[in-house]
């Protein structure tokens, strides 16, 4: 039996055993953004996908996710890739197996997607020498404010920074990381680590003085919403309540001010 057989007879195992397990199945791709989901990947050297299931269980899981991928071409309708997964406290814990030829077409087209370059000494040789002289000269602090800069520019609504934000103020100068001598490569690595500080801060800063001021605006958003909630002889209100209430008033709040404008309300309902 082939690999390519066996990866699809394990795929209808694998939903008859989860079937048997009384946990439901979601069938679907799972897409995972860095820096919102911890991940925690089944070991490679092991195969044991119905222990994998059956912790699942054990931990409480209702459902398991379960993606496959299908060649369109060679292998028309032979499973490639099949992944399973659970959720926990907001870590998503999975097992991946793939067919020895799916991981050949993967490394092929990696390959056919890299650029042609010329590399002298791990510096692609298009990048313009006084670029990284610039590079080279500066030091963290200082290339960290200038990113910071264009962030903010390019970017001025955004509440997190992301891989791609980053590369755009490398392209942007000229530079491809991967094009760079080591040492270039954790410098600007650095850098990145700088700027999300930084921005954090900043964030962390702004949001304190946004709550500072939603405070001194509290007492009388209390009381509207008291003659609110008892115009619409609502005896408690819910967070829905609440945010519909805010939506009318065309008032924005963070969460703990949203948090303690519905726990002031709902008290005084109580009380008064």
């Amino acid at each position: 039996m082939t690999e390519t057989e066996n990866l699809n007879k394990i795929y209808e195992e694998v939903v008859e055993y989860i079937k048997s397990q009384n946990l439901r199945i979601f069938p679907g791709k799972l897409t995972l953004d860095e820096g919102f989901l911890n991940q925690v990947t089944w070991s490679s050297e092991s195969d044991d996908w119905k222990s994998f299931i059956e912790i699942a269980k054990e931990e409480g899981a209702k459902t398991i996710i379960v993606g496959i991928d299908k060649d369109e071409d060679e292998h028309t309708n032979e499973i490639g890739s099949l992944k399973l997964a659970w959720i926990k406290d907001g870590v998503t814990y999975i097992f991946e197996k793939q067919a020895e030829w799916w991981i050949e077409s993967i490394k092929e087209e990696h390959e056919m997607k890299k650029p042609p370059i010329a590399i002298r000494y791990g510096v692609e040789e298009q990048i313009p020498e006084e670029v990284l002289k610039e590079i080279q000269s500066k030091d963290e602090n200082q290339l960290a404010d200038e990113m910071l800069a264009f962030l903010s520019k390019e970017f001025p609504e955004a509440n997190m920074i992301g891989y791609r934000n980053t590369e755009l103020f490398w392209e942007q100068k000229g530079i491809h990381r991967w094009s760079l001598e080591p040492k270039l490569r954790l410098k600007i690595e650095k850098v990145e680590a700088i700027v999300r500080q930084k921005f954090e801060q900043e964030r962390l800063k702004k949001e304190k003085e946004r709550i500072e001021k939603e405070k001194e605006l509290l007492p009388k958003l209390v009381e509207e919403c008291l003659e609110w909630a008892r115009k619409n002889q609502i005896k408690k209100v819910t967070k829905s309540n609440i945010d519909y209430f805010l939506i009318e008033k065309e008032i924005e709040l963070t969460r703990n001010s949203r948090d303690a404008l519905y726990n002031q309300v709902n008290f005084k309902l109580r009380t008064v």
